[in-house]
């Protein structure tokens, strides 16, 4: 036999994901058998011999409830109970002080959202320069993204998933484009038995209301005094940094159309010096000392274009394009002197 049903707030009447069931025989405290809800408050257990049972169902911050003389036979054997709802526990305190402050993260079981806009530091970079700042994720000097360690994890954007690698994916899309990120360290059994470890869902702004709407951004920056040309290679050295987009919405009765073109580059010098020595078969040394420079440069390009058309309340049919493209380099420009000599 099996038994079914869902688990709701007494007070909100929301569904209640994640709740703990399980199945006791009437007359005895041993464990017979239990699931969790799923994220719509549903559960069922199945594959159950006949008799008489109570269902205990339970859940953080909740009291628990107990349903009770279940009987599963031959006449009855796939059982509803319905809708069981569970009030939350209540404490009584002498004064409560309340003060309203805008969320930065929201916490929700396995899920964690941030709001970008309260990063003021990423503003004028991209995806991976707000991931950087963000608990359990990191990159490393090669621009590679893991999250709890591990960079083999899945990316969505607005919902849906990219099939992009995603340290290029997350380095063209700019910071303040971005509404929220959705961070998933701990995974649902499906995305494991794939190797993932984790999800990222990155939502893009929109904008309510009618009619046309354009927003514009630029960006400049580096050290522009520092900027020579190199005398051997002839190579120009910079620090110069720079990026722009242009955004658009429109939306009239239930048709939303919205889409982009961004723009990044940036370019960083860097140095190099360093010591090595070789011994040599006559038991003298052998010594190198590399000094130079070492530019690195990248650029990204993007554009999107999406679709939103309400069919009712309920139903939205959505369809949207993205394309990017990404390039990055780095060039070593050293001098070695070489000389002969003891340690």
């Amino acid at each position: 036999g099996s038994i079914t049903g869902v688990v709701t707030d007494k007070a909100t009447n929301d569904k209640i994901p994640f709740a703990n069931v399980l199945l006791i025989p009437e007359n005895n405290t041993a464990f017979v058998n239990g699931t969790v809800s799923d994220k719509d408050g549903n559960f069922y257990i199945d594959n159950l011999t006949f008799g008489n049972f109570n269902v205990v169902i339970s859940f953080i911050g909740y009291k628990p409830d107990t349903i009770k003389n279940i009987n599963i036979d031959k006449q009855n054997q796939q059982v509803n109970i319905g809708e069981i709802q569970l009030s939350a526990f209540t404490v009584a305190l002498d004064e409560v002080v309340v003060k309203d402050w805008a969320k930065t993260v929201t916490t929700n079981l396995d899920l964690v959202t941030y709001r970008t806009q309260d990063f003021q530091t990423t503003k004028g970079g991209n995806a991976a320069n707000v991931l950087n700042k963000l608990p359990s994720v990191s990159i490393d000097a090669d621009g590679v993204i893991s999250v709890r360690g591990t960079p083999d994890f899945m990316v969505y954007l607005n919902g849906k998933p990219t099939h992009m690698e995603p340290s290029t994916m997350l380095s063209q899309i700019r910071a303040t484009n971005i509404e929220s990120i959705d961070i998933i360290t701990v995974p649902s059994a499906k995305y494991d038995a794939q190797g993932k470890g984790g999800i990222i869902n990155i939502t893009t702004k929109k904008t309510g209301g009618k009619g046309l709407s354009i927003s514009a951004s630029g960006l400049i920056g580096g050290a522009p005094w520092g900027n020579y040309t190199h005398q051997l290679s002839n190579y120009n050295m910079n620090d110069n940094r720079f990026g722009g987009g242009l955004n658009f919405i429109y939306s009239k009765n239930k048709l939303s159309l919205y889409g982009g073109l961004n723009f990044n580059e940036k370019n960083v010098n860097g140095t190099r010096s360093g010591f090595a020595s070789l011994l040599q078969e006559n038991g003298s040394y052998y010594h190198m000392v590399p000094n130079g420079v070492r530019p690195e440069w990248s650029e990204n390009y993007t554009a999107n274009v999406a679709m939103d058309y309400q069919l009712n309340n309920k139903s939205i049919i959505s369809a949207s394009y993205f394309y990017g493209n990404s390039a990055k380099g780095r060039s070593a420009l050293y001098n070695y002197h070489t000389f002969c000599g003891d340690v």
